[in-house]
């Protein structure tokens, strides 16, 4: 802008008219000319002289750093901000967007700054987050080395980045605006497009999803491992979707390689009539190669038999040594090797010579035993010697033993390791929880006040001046007072959630408590159902599991409540397994017809005992095996879904460590009831 542009009386007039709030400050930062515009935007006065004076002196409120910015100016720096708080010369504070830009003479020197500024109502200033939010994750997309794009929330694409496109062969221009199921370079079934439809669905609904899909690129099968993340505004509305991923087809190269390896070594197996094995001792589980089935003259297709199910397969002169070998090298933590009889389901006797030797956690405690074992019959001569006859008591007494030991390592490394986990997670979310938490009410109460001052000084100034219309009508005045204090209810209830779910996580992480403390019963069920709420919660294929609560006034009970809880966790978990396992075969309409539900009933038992009830509307459990149900390592679940071991140690936590009693009453097709029976004073040691 030239000189005689910024000095002329016509210019002067032009800038005070303008619709625009403009400014014009000299190389001193005085101002030269302002419209009434810009006036209205800072509080200033419409007859306040502004001529002449610094800029630091019109709006002494206005941000120190804005003077460092009309200095940057002079030295040629064009500067702006999409939105600021400020505070005007009224005391009122707006969001305010501005840009200062130097001014030239007709020499092109600079002569001073043009400043200029917008205020922001509420509408722009969602907008402008939303820019935001849209520009920052461009600048994501843009230095990412995975594939990614930017979705709207019906899953259609509105960025991609560079490393989509080389993959991909493809120009920005030919993505731009299509369904992302939709994409040029994508070839897939009809059942992977509806997954991914199903995995956009979610997102759309605010869930984090993660999902593996097998596309087609001419002759090439391309395996793409992605999660999708949504993207929400402070409200908590989805704003965009985030796909993030990469190729993983060598990696899945590599896993076939591996399971070809495995087949190669199986067939090794069969030839040589050696069998390979593993036994978690942490949790019961059993891995055999086929081989060992052939062994032992069981069907492949079989799960492998719990560590109890194969002692039953060995000859009874020989199990206690088996026995011991195992005890032995489970804590002397020594290799052994060992021949003994097997009998087949056939009644046919095979000599077996077996080598193992424990494997160890980062901790050094034996968690595994791992060998091989081989079928040596055809060596040995009919006539060999026998192994000495063992009492069957020893037999039965020395099982029991390593049964015992087994659930005790069991049951100590899970709950220990996750009671360590809750409690520093609650730990860990307290201090900042607390500092919102007492901070957020003082704030609620502040604005609370300023609305009920402004709503006096609405009643008595039912005509404000022009400019306060003008103001209130710029900020949505009615829609801020009426969404503020819902803003501030939603936040207290988040507020409150949290502090809740924190107290939940340090009530049920108790597991180490080792003497007897009085507990509250429907507080351990309150804790460990808000543990548990991710699923029972409802969700895009399944309305959810119902909780009915029928809570009696029942006193705090003697007992041990980590331990306590840990036989809420394990009933009510088994509950939901079974409901799911029912509901993923009806339909979203068949379940809220007939909805899955969990009712919990509390009440005295006379003459002084607490009855707590578990009980769902599930599939039940079958007549044949319901006397089964707490022995140790009995699980109908499939392998790796199950120990077997849960209800076992429920039941013994209730009666050993409670003195009291845990029954169970199922019918098929119509549902479970879990019935805990414990006193209300915990009987002395040795009763």
């Amino acid at each position: 802008m030239a000189q005689s542009a910024a000095s002329t009386p016509l210019s002067h007039l032009w800038i005070e008219q303008s619709p625009t709030a403009i400014a014009i400050f000299d190389r001193n930062l005085c101002c030269v000319v302002a419209s009434e515009r810009w006036r209205k935007l800072y509080g200033l006065n419409s007859d306040q002289a502004v001529q002449g004076v610094a800029f630091a002196q019109l709006v002494p409120s206005l941000p120190e750093h804005w003077t460092a910015v009309l200095r940057r100016s002079l030295s040629g720096s064009h500067e702006s901000s999409d939105g600021e708080v400020v505070t005007l010369a009224s005391g009122k504070r707006a969001w305010v967007q501005w840009e200062s830009s130097p001014w030239r003479d007709e020499t092109g020197a600079i002569a001073g700054v043009i400043w200029c500024g917008m205020a922001l109502t509420q509408q722009k200033r969602r907008e402008l987050r939303q820019q935001q939010h849209y520009e920052t994750l461009r600048m994501i997309l843009d230095h990412s080395v995975q594939l990614m794009a930017l979705l709207s929330p019906d899953g259609r694409i509105l960025e991609v980045n560079n490393t989509t496109l080389v993959w991909a062969r493809l120009q920005r221009e030919s993505l731009v605006g299509m369904l992302f199921w939709d994409v040029p370079w994508w070839e897939m079934s009809v059942s992977m497009q509806a997954k991914l439809k199903g995995a956009i669905a979610k997102a759309a609904n605010g869930e984090w999803v993660q999902r593996d899909i097998t596309v087609y690129r001419g002759d090439e099968v391309k395996t793409l491992s992605f999660s999708i993340t949504p993207i929400t505004d402070e409200r908590g509305q989805v704003l965009y979707l985030l796909p993030e991923g990469h190729d993983v087809s060598d990696r899945k190269a590599v896993e076939q390689a591996l399971a070809q390896s495995e087949a190669n070594w199986l067939a090794a197996q069969k030839i040589a009539h050696v069998g390979s094995w593993e036994w978690n001792i942490l949790t019961g589980h059993v891995t055999w190669s086929d081989e060992i089935f052939r062994i032992y003259g069981l069907p492949i297709e079989q799960t492998p038999p719990s560590f109890d199910e194969q002692a039953q397969h060995i000859h009874p002169d020989d199990r206690q040594r088996f026995y011991t070998t195992l005890y032995n090298t489970i804590y002397r933590e020594d290799p052994y090797s060992l021949e003994f009889r097997i009998l087949r389901p056939d009644q046919s006797i095979r000599y077996i010579y077996a080598q193992g030797q424990p494997l160890r956690t980062d901790t050094g405690e034996v968690s595994h035993l791992a060998g091989v074992l081989m079928d040596i019959s055809d060596r040995k001569h009919p006539d060999a010697p026998q192994p000495p006859q063992v009492s069957p008591l020893e037999l039965e007494k020395l099982q029991r033993e390593l049964q015992r030991t087994q659930s005790h390592l069991i049951q100590n490394e899970k709950m220990s390791s996750l009671g360590q986990l809750l409690a520093g997670v609650a730990h860990e979310i307290n201090n900042p929880v607390n500092f919102i938490y007492g901070n957020l009410r003082h704030a609620e109460d502040y604005v609370n006040d300023i609305l009920n001052l402004l709503s006096l000084y609405q009643k008595g100034y039912p005509q404000p001046h022009a400019d306060i219309v003008e103001e209130a009508e710029a900020m949505d005045l009615e829609f801020l007072v009426d969404d503020l204090p819902q803003i501030f209810s939603s936040m207290q209830m988040g507020a409150d959630r949290i502090k809740e779910i924190v107290a939940s996580l340090r009530t049920f992480s108790r597991t180490d408590e080792t003497e007897v403390k009085s507990m509250n019963l429907h507080d351990g069920i309150e804790s460990t159902l808000i543990i548990l709420q991710n699923r029972l919660k409802p969700r895009s294929e399944s309305p959810g599991i119902q909780i009915i609560k029928q809570y009696s006034n029942i006193p705090p009970i003697d007992g041990y409540p980590g331990q306590f809880n840990q036989v809420l966790m394990n009933i009510l978990s088994n509950a939901i397994d079974a409901l799911e396992e029912r509901d993923q075969h009806r339909t979203y309409a068949e379940i809220e017809a007939d909805p899955s539900i969990i009712k919990i009933t509390t009440a005295l038992h006379p003459p002084n005992h607490v009855e707590l009830s578990l009980a769902d509307n599930g599939p039940g459990i079958p007549t044949e095996i319901q006397s089964r149900l707490f022995d140790e390592f009995f699980t109908t679940k499939p392998v790796g879904k199950g120990t077997g071991l849960g209800l076992s140690i429920s039941y013994k936590i209730i009666t050993e460590r409670h003195h009291g009693e845990l029954v169970c009453q199922s019918t098929p097709g119509q549902g479970t009831e879990f019935i805990i029976t414990i006193p209300i004073q915990h009987p002395p040691d040795g009763d």
